[in-house]
């Protein structure tokens, strides 16, 4: 693969991981995670409108802690290689796949 590809995949794989991580970031910072979204949408919610069944509220929250190992090496790719490129960032493994998404 050329330089270009690599690195393009590379920036790209960056953006991803630091995108990803405001879904599930704990940061009040963060306005879009996702936990707050499921929030709004449960029964005296914001978006309770939106006539979700609590159950599949209940549902989605645990397929999100189901993934948690997951999230966990987000976080780590996000503060370690990411947005701070620490010095031992060649020590993070990536354990995230797209594919699951598909």
């Amino acid at each position: 693969m050329s330089s270009f590809f690599q690195f393009s995949l590379r920036l790209c794989w960056r953006v991803t991981v630091i995108e990803l991580w405001k879904l599930f970031s704990t940061s009040i910072g963060d306005k879009f995670r996702l936990n707050i979204f499921l929030n709004k949408l449960k029964p005296g919610g914001v978006y309770e409108h939106a006539v979700i069944s609590f159950n599949r509220i209940k549902a989605w929250e645990e397929v999100i802690a189901g993934e948690k190992d997951n999230i966990e090496n987000l976080r780590i790719q996000r503060n370690n290689v990411n947005a701070h490129k620490d010095l031992d960032h060649d020590t993070v493994t990536n354990t995230v796949s797209l594919k699951k998404t598909e």
